[in-house]
């Protein structure tokens, strides 16, 4: 024990912490330089030719686990045939031999040492371009996949799928680290679901990385085409599903990003600097902080199963101030405190001659803003006819009281009504919702920006008064 504890802390001496790349209370990740240094009472690596571990001098990727790791885990880990889309696990080094040594040292814990991933976490992608192309997603969904399906036929359960656990190679091929559970002794059903719920977390990254926001509730869940760009309808389903069903299969995502033209991950924004000049998409991707869209090969023919509410909600006409599939319109993430989300519809003001708008009957007509009024009614209208099926109220335009431009910028006050809908007491004394002609009724500030000649809101605020 008295050998181990010095040997670690000359191991430390040879580590050079370059970047911390996450932490959290379980563990931190660093990209580390690992360089052997002579010594009094140790010759160096390169006069003995042996190497502490079994590794050799350069750059690696080190996660240091704060409490005594689980050694079946950690033998398991090292055995795994390497995968594209896993981290690969080179050495793990126990720092203390007893949980009673490591009561009573700092220098607690275990290491692992990974191959080098050194442009970061997805988490810090996601941060510096707060949504990424359909492209790189599907770059994103096939390395994921093809991880997360070898630890499952494996008989392992990852357990921590995030972004966070998404780390990026210089040449930008996503991997997923930290697996939490080796296979063991549990049934056949039990490891059916822990796995299935894998799946979904690999579903929810995902659809966080196509939106810049994880997905709400089924209820509150702005479908995936209204909220990203170049989203195919079939993919949309095929997530939505994979979300709600019990037992979803990885199969279904990786069919449906297979249509898709994949690039790697740009990840220059988010990697430490050092390591940009190393990044051959460094010069002639990404610049900015934005995503562009990237245009996506056709859908495959064959979709999931609809739901009759979709069937019928999919054949209904489009009114002529909704963009066709080929000019998209997008749906942002808000929401209101009525449990509902609300988006974007592209709308070029001077559209009369879409088909009459269905509101309330309690609607006070404002004949000089009709232009505005549609805009604000057919997204309503649109998010009803995607969200109630789903549980979600139904919501209609009461008025419009306050239209104010700002060149490219719409500022629109208006009052919504829910028919049938009950609100909380926090809703009623927080949130501005009142009961009026036995209907909640909520004032909400829309702002929307003009974007090629169209308009998308960029936020929906209620008002309390």
């Amino acid at each position: 024990m008295h050998f181990e504890y010095f040997r670690y802390k000359r191991y430390m001496e040879n580590i050079e912490y370059l970047n911390l790349l996450t932490e959290d209370a379980r563990r931190t990740i660093w990209r580390v330089e690992y360089c052997p240094k002579p010594s009094d009472n140790a010759p160096s690596a390169a006069q003995t030719g042996e190497h502490p571990l079994g590794l050799k001098p350069g750059t690696y990727t080190l996660m240091r686990l704060n409490t005594a790791d689980d050694s079946v885990l950690a033998e398991a880990l090292c055995s795994l045939e390497p995968n594209p889309g896993l981290a690969t696990l080179l050495a793990v080094q126990h720092l203390t031999g007893t949980a009673e040594a490591a009561q009573k040292t700092e220098n607690a814990g275990t290491l692992q040492w990974y191959e080098p991933l050194e442009a970061g976490t997805l988490s810090a992608l996601l941060a510096a371009r707060e949504h990424i192309p359909v492209a790189e997603v599907a770059s994103l969904a096939r390395s994921l996949c093809e991880g997360l399906a070898h630890l499952h036929h494996q008989g392992f359960i990852h357990g921590a799928i995030s972004t966070e656990n998404v780390l990026i190679s210089t040449h930008g091929t996503p991997k997923l680290i930290d697996a939490r559970h080796a296979p063991g002794n549990l049934s056949t059903s039990a490891l059916s679901l822990a796995q299935a719920e894998d799946t979904r977390a690999l579903a929810r990254l995902l659809w966080h990385a196509l939106t810049g926001k994880p997905p709400a509730a089924a209820h509150e869940r702005i479908p995936l085409p209204l909220a990203a760009e170049d989203i195919t309808e079939n993919m949309g389903y095929t997530l939505e599903n994979v979300l709600d069903t019990d037992l979803p299969s990885l199969e279904t995502i990786v069919e449906v990003f297979s249509k898709v033209q994949a690039v790697p991950l740009n990840a220059y924004l988010s990697a430490p600097e050092d390591v940009r000049e190393r990044m051959p998409a460094a010069s002639s991707q990404q610049q900015g902080s934005k995503s562009k869209p990237v245009q996506n090969a056709p859908a495959a023919k064959a979709r999931p199963k609809e739901s009759k509410a979709r069937q019928e909600a999919s054949n209904k006409p489009q009114k002529k101030i909704l963009q066709t599939s080929k000019n998209r319109m997008l749906l942002g993430a808000l929401a209101l405190t009525l449990a509902v989300g609300v988006g974007v519809v592209s709308y070029q003001l001077g559209s009369h001659d879409s088909a009459p708008v269905q509101t309330a009957s309690a609607t006070t007509a404002a004949n000089e803003h009709d232009d505005e009024r549609k805009i604000i009614e057919t997204l309503i209208e649109e998010r009803n006819r995607e969200l109630t099926e789903k549980g979600a109220p139904t919501l209609q335009v009461r008025s419009l009281t306050k239209v104010e431009h700002k060149g490219d910028t719409l500022a629109l006050t208006a009052e919504v009504q829910a028919p049938g809908y009950t609100p909380t007491e926090a809703e009623l004394r927080d949130k501005g919702v009142r009961m009026q002609d036995g209907m909640a009724v909520q004032k909400v500030t829309f702002e929307l920006h003009q974007d090629n000649g169209h308009w998308r809101i960029a936020s929906a605020v209620p008002v309390s008064e």
